[in-house]
């Protein structure tokens, strides 16, 4: 496995302070190219939606 990891802890409901079971898992990151693009995209919608509602 290679990239980010995350971990994760489970406990048995309703009893507090015990935790059963603990994981380790490797999260999925979104490539930076495609975050900046939606981010992007998201701000030009929102300049142009700003405009277009402005008297």
């Amino acid at each position: 496995m290679s990239g980010p990891y995350t971990l994760r802890f489970s406990s048995t409901p309703g009893v507090p302070g015990n935790i059963d079971d603990v994981r380790l898992v490797e999260a999925a990151v979104p490539e930076p190219a495609a975050c900046g693009l939606a981010a992007g995209l998201g701000l030009l919608g929102l300049a142009g939606w700003r405009r277009w509602r402005r008297p």
